[in-house]
């Protein structure tokens, strides 16, 4: 990384510290939620192609995810780590990436420094840095991207945009919200014309831009092409995209949905209310991010006055238009609910290059005494984030499991995902799905199996429309609880 002489290492490094020890404070590990979807696809790389694989379809679109999942399950065993490591090593270099746009883009170190501290604190990046979700990881790709398409286009070394252009593509094997970056490119290259051609100068491609919708394109393209071999469908992961929107009703704005509205004719009053409210209120006043998109928002007005929006502006204005207004659904206008805070992954970063030029000018004193509050604020929000995850009593399970260790497993589809890290055994796993059977699947299960259920996971596979197992009732004689902790529930048939 290049750096001006002026620019000193050592507040970055002192960052790097600070972020490195509060995530391992904090270290999250399993958490039995989507990452047990991406552990179980990692450790079977051919359900990665949709097969026996019973979870959401969007899931084995994310191979660049996987395959790193994987590795690290390769090197570290099923454990914590296994899943831990990259996203631990994405959190981290994102906080660099910060440092050097801030010192870019900012013109002195001091922007740099603010924005690397701002992302080093933020308590939803260092909940999931220790997190096998797929939205961090995404979020430093893309943002490893636009770093070298910048460094590219303002130190002049134009060779860089090659890999910026690829690896901003590539993040979309990550996740696929780099997607939502292809209209704000094209937005962007149109205002450029615009300007063009009130000036009467010839109308071009921004280079930049170009490179980076070419990217994109490249990979979005290979895709398709893999797709169309092995499915025969070269739009497959679209028609998967909205497959998963039907699937998982209760995290979409849609007819019938705990986001969405009742009835048809509720549709317009509840997308002016989730349009006008819910989402702005999920943005800019969650006490997660320690409001750093409001102070972003802030500091694009003030750009804007000065009709100065700069990269980090039309960057962070952007892809905030696209998560307020932007729809999840190419068949209808579906926008997309923003009760998790980590589905807006991708503003952070150029909203901390934003908050950290209103920091940066902000006197020694006054930052100082700024500092403190941030960071009571960042522990508290990490303690609640570490109580939204917790799993006490889940060693118990492990116990029990441990204790019987040839013994089959059957389960519903989803709990027995979380098997083999539970049993800590690699991806050989003995547990046995049981289909929608009702209550009747009770009695499938020979006597001495164990049967491993999560009340939450049976209450997802109701909501996506199946009939899951049903956990047996207390007195069911043919039944015993051996143990339950982290919301599972293991018991043995006796009879």
């Amino acid at each position: 990384m290049t750096h001006d002489r002026s620019i000193s290492l050592r507040p970055l490094f002192l960052v790097l510290l600070l972020a490195l020890g509060l995530r391992l404070a904090f270290f999250q590990g399993f958490a039995f939620s989507d990452d047990a979807h991406y552990a179980w696809l990692a450790a079977h790389p051919g359900a990665q192609f949709g097969v026996d694989y019973p979870g959401y379809p969007v899931m084995p679109l994310r191979v660049g995810h996987l395959f790193l999942l994987g590795l690290s399950q390769h090197w570290f065993g099923p454990g914590d780590w296994g899943l831990a490591f990259f996203p631990l090593m994405f959190s981290l270099a994102m906080i660099a990436i910060a440092w050097r746009l801030g010192c870019l883009l900012g013109g002195h170190g001091h922007v740099g420094n603010a924005a690397a501290l701002l992302l080093a604190l933020l308590p939803v990046d260092i909940a999931l840095s220790t997190l096998a979700f797929a939205d961090l990881s995404a979020a430093a790709m893309l943002g490893l991207g636009v770093w070298l398409l910048l460094e590219a286009r303002h130190t002049a070394r134009h060779w860089l945009r090659v890999p910026g252009a690829l690896v901003l593509g590539l993040s979309l094997l990550w996740k696929e919200t780099v997607l939502w970056l292809v209209p704000v490119i094209l937005a962007i290259q149109f205002g450029i014309w615009l300007r063009d051609f009130r000036r009467g100068t010839p109308l071009r491609p921004d280079a930049t831009l170009l490179a980076a919708g070419l990217g994109i394109l490249l990979v979005l393209g290979l895709e398709s092409l893999v797709y169309a071999l092995l499915h025969g469908d070269p739009l497959w992961r679209f028609h998967q995209m909205e497959l998963n929107t039907r699937l998982c009703p209760d995290d979409f704005f849609k007819l019938g949905s705990a986001k969405g509205y009742a009835t048809p004719e509720e549709r317009p009053a509840a997308l002016a209310r989730l349009l006008l409210w819910s989402k702005p209120k999920a943005l800019f006043l969650r006490r997660n991010t320690l409001f750093i998109l409001a102070l972003a928002l802030g500091q694009l007005l003030r750009r804007l006055r000065r009709r100065d929006p700069g990269p980090q502006g039309l960057w962070f204005g952007g892809l905030l238009l696209m998560f307020l207004f932007g729809s999840t659904s190419l068949q209808r206008y579906q926008p997309l609910p923003l009760d998790l805070p980590w589905y807006i992954y991708p503003l952070f970063l150029p909203a901390a290059l934003l908050a950290g030029e209103l920091l940066a000018e902000l006197s020694w004193r006054r930052f100082r005494w700024l500092l403190a509050p941030l960071l009571a604020l960042s522990l508290w929000m990490c303690l609640d984030f570490r109580n939204y995850f917790d799993h006490s009593g889940l060693q118990e399970v492990c116990a029990a499991l441990s204790a019987s260790p040839t013994t089959p497993v059957y389960g519903d589809p989803f709990s027995l995902l979380s098997l083999d890290h539970l049993d800590g055994q690699p991806s050989v796993s003995r547990g046995i799905p049981l289909g929608d059977s009702g209550p009747a699947g009770l009695d499938l299960p020979p006597p001495g199996a164990l049967l491993l259920l999560n009340p939450g996971n049976l209450r997802e596979l109701r909501a996506q429309g199946h009939d899951p197992v049903s956990v047996p009732a207390g007195s069911n004689p043919d039944w015993t609880l051996l143990s339950s902790g982290g919301g599972f529930l293991l018991f043995q048939r006796l009879h």
